[in-house]
């Protein structure tokens, strides 16, 4: 089972809308928002988010920071299977 689309609405000030491969290289300038990317597939799958790597645990309380939605945060992956 491979995830197939991670989709997410103001996660960490972004909106995210991309389709997966079985195989998925993700590449970018700095702060283009590659970390963004694994870190809502993280919360997806997991529930949480550990402050590990150079993101600190602080950043987790202010994810939803979009003054126009404050608080308002949707993550979502699909699967292959269409789970």
């Amino acid at each position: 089972m491979n995830i197939n689309r991670v989709i997410a609405h103001n996660f960490k000030g972004q909106n995210i809308d991309r389709g997966l491969g079985p195989v998925t290289l993700i590449l970018g300038d700095n702060f283009a928002g590659k970390t963004t990317i694994t870190d809502a597939v993280r919360l997806a799958l997991a529930g949480y988010l550990p402050g590990v790597g150079k993101t600190g645990p602080l950043i987790w309380g202010a994810l939803a920071g979009n003054p126009d939605e404050e608080g308002t945060m949707d993550v979502q992956v699909t699967f292959d299977s269409g789970r």
